[in-house]
């Protein structure tokens, strides 16, 4: 900092902000200390830069007599909506990190009260942080924007660095844990047993990541989308999926329903993530299911999904026994011909002739055999779930396949 000062000397006197430094607490008393700095190092400074180095020890003081906690809990509304900001611009939710949180708002409170003052990085340069970490850089832009709305503070490129590697901190984490079931725990009962409750599960169940442990009434005031399933010892209002209740000594019985509801997340996010990258189709005027498989599997082909087998495996399927149930068809090909797992769903406008039923949606799936190696029973699982007569139902009166609806039928 003391050679950016003696090299650039940008801090040019100014009378108004001169009348204010004099007019600071223990004025003389870094007056003072900064004519000490001057003559030891030998910086030449000149007046503007000794008002400023006043201000910056004022600074200093000011943001040592609040802790840690303080700072956060003041920058909590601003942190708020740059992270509301992000997930709506960026479709990332990063609003459980409380690790981002804290480190956001202690790193933007010192930033704001230095008061413009930027400490240059020596192994950094924001060319690199554009290239290496471009999600990340636009956080950070998403920041300043807010920070500058808030307190009328102009991010230097330069700050936009140490911005960056917060955020990119933040996204390794996210990345750790991507393939990890969230857990809420909600606990009735006192720190201690809650405290209890989340180590137990956490040393039981290996795969899951537990996103936070809180009252009921704490819970009630919370964003729902943050987990995949809640843990709670006591019952709750309004919510009757995705919450499995237990004692809180944590039961033989609580355990298996826990392991039951794990591996019902496990077949959920799979699928979501299938279905992300599935495609979704609308045919017209085919004559006969071969001719439906056909278009399908030119999908698949297209992306390289599959081998120039596939085709031949699904119809040969077929020949040994339909896979329509009622008016839907889940057609399916052997493993071996599969390149990477696809889902291809189609909606037939006009119906075919598939069995001995009409059908109107097919679900053509691609598994590899690293899937179905990796999770036994997701196939059969998948397979149950499509058949469900709710699900039918429901299915057939779909005339466009809607992503979101599809998995709160199945799940």
């Amino acid at each position: 900092m003391l050679k950016d000062i003696r090299e650039e000397n940008v801090h040019k006197e100014n009378k108004s902000f001169t009348r204010l430094i004099k007019d600071l607490p223990n004025f003389n008393k870094y007056s003072e200390i900064v004519s000490d700095i001057n003559k030891k190092f030998e910086l030449s400074l000149r007046e503007g830069d000794k008002y400023y180095l006043c201000y910056l020890f004022s600074v200093l003081k000011k943001n040592n007599s609040l802790n840690k906690s303080e700072k956060i809990e003041k920058l909590k509304p601003t942190i708020n909506r740059i992270l509301d900001r992000i997930k709506n611009e960026l479709s990332i939710d990063l609003f459980m990190d409380e690790q981002l949180k804290k480190g956001l708002s202690i790193h933007l409170y010192s930033t704001i009260s230095r008061g413009g003052y930027s400490v240059l990085s020596e192994i950094y340069r924001l060319s690199d942080i554009k290239k290496l970490y471009p999600f990340a850089f636009e956080m950070s832009t998403i920041t300043a924007d807010v920070i500058n709305e808030d307190y009328k503070y102009r991010f230097l490129d330069n700050e936009l660095i140490y911005l960056s590697l917060h955020f990119q901190t933040a996204i390794e984490r996210a990345k750790s844990n991507k393939d990890k079931i969230r857990v809420l725990i909600v606990c009735h009962l006192g720190q201690v047993s809650t405290d209890l409750i989340v180590n137990r599960i956490k040393n039981i169940y290996k795969d899951i990541e537990i996103v936070g442990a809180y009252s009921v009434q704490t819970f009630l005031k919370m964003k729902k989308n943050c987990y995949d399933f809640i843990i709670s010892t006591e019952k709750l209002p309004n919510q009757n999926k995705n919450v499995i209740y237990i004692s809180p000594l944590i039961k033989e019985q609580d355990k298996e329903n826990i392991e039951a509801y794990i591996k019902r997340s496990e077949s959920k996010k799979l699928f979501e993530e299938l279905l992300q990258k599935g495609a979704f189709i609308e045919i017209e005027n085919s004559k006969t299911y071969e001719d439906v498989l056909k278009e399908m599997v030119k999908v698949f082909n297209k992306n390289s999904s599959v081998d120039d087998k596939y085709l031949d495996s699904v119809i040969n399927r077929e020949k040994l026994s339909t896979t329509n149930i009622n008016n839907i068809a889940i057609p399916h090909g052997k493993a071996n011909h599969v390149i990477e797992s696809s889902i291809c769903i189609a909606y037939i406008k006009d119906g075919v002739k598939w069995g001995d039923t009409t059908v109107y949606h097919v679900f053509l799936i691609a598994f590899d055999n690293g899937l179905l190696e990796q999770n036994p029973g997701f196939f059969n699982n998948f397979y149950r779930k499509i058949a469900q007569i709710d699900s039918e139902e429901s299915i057939e009166n779909m005339e466009a396949i809607d992503k979101n609806k599809l998995i709160e039928l199945m799940y």
